[in-house]
């Protein structure tokens, strides 16, 4: 009995000390079906890891053990793109709010790319553009056209 309680409480030291990485260790003295029972319990984290052993004697030759290792699955709020809803205002009236590459025209492309529905800014572009075989508004179409097809550019 002497040599088992010693090499339980040898064993518990090492496990506890853990060789240098951090374990916890419980050693606690209860009483069991067959009398007084000697309990050590040891467990270690490591990241998502998760590590436990226990073990236990009646110090009548019964022994009792138990391993287990766990991994914690946690959702990164990282992998979840966030959606923002933004609104940003710009002069409607102003040919630079819509020449995106500032070449001093705007394309179809440019016209669609600013709304959320490609198919306004196609009505848009084409009822600005008044050299219609050209595929590009002007600053001299865009400034004759804006004032009678958007609305608050009569004033421009």
């Amino acid at each position: 009995m002497k040599i088992q309680l010693y090499s339980f409480c040898v064993l518990s030291t090492l496990l506890s000390l853990g060789y240098g990485q951090p374990w916890s260790a419980n050693l606690g003295l209860g009483t069991g079906n067959k009398g007084p029972e000697l309990k050590l319990t040891v467990g270690h984290k490591s990241g998502n890891w998760n590590f436990k052993g226990w073990g236990s004697t009646n110090f009548g030759g019964g022994w009792k053990a138990g391993v287990s290792v766990g991994i914690r699955f946690k959702r990164s709020t990282n992998d979840v793109p966030r959606k923002f809803s933004i609104l940003i205002q710009a002069n409607q009236c102003h040919f630079n709010s819509y020449d995106d590459n500032l070449d001093d025209f705007i394309t179809l492309e440019e016209m669609t790319n600013l709304f959320e529905n490609p198919e306004f800014g196609s009505q848009l572009f084409y009822d600005l553009d008044i050299n219609k075989g050209d595929g590009r508004i002007t600053k001299e179409e865009f400034d004759e056209m804006a004032p009678l097809v958007i609305n608050g550019c009569a004033s421009y």
